[in-house]
């Protein structure tokens, strides 16, 4: 089990969208704090830039993961057009 840290900028985010969408997000976070491997979660490397997309319907969450620390930094949770934006 990694331990799951979220940004304040990602939790603005979760609480200013539908709560079913929030819900559908903080469900698929916490099969990914399980096992970042598992196959059931929607997960892609970051182009150009270091850390991983977690897809969830229309959202994307933006992720670093450390393996040895065994934790899992939630910094941005936004609409797919607006996720890659730095």
């Amino acid at each position: 089990m990694y331990r799951l840290t979220v940004k304040k900028q990602a939790i603005k985010a979760l609480l200013k969208m539908p709560k079913q969408n929030a819900q559908r997000i903080r469900r698929a976070l916490d099969r990914l704090a399980e096992d970042p491997d598992r196959h059931d979660v929607d997960v892609a490397p970051l182009e150009g830039r270091p850390g991983f997309c977690l897809r969830v319907g229309g959202y994307r969450v933006i992720f670093e993961r450390d393996d040895k620390a065994r934790t899992i930094d939630v910094l941005r949770v936004a609409p797919r057009g607006q996720a890659y934006r730095q």
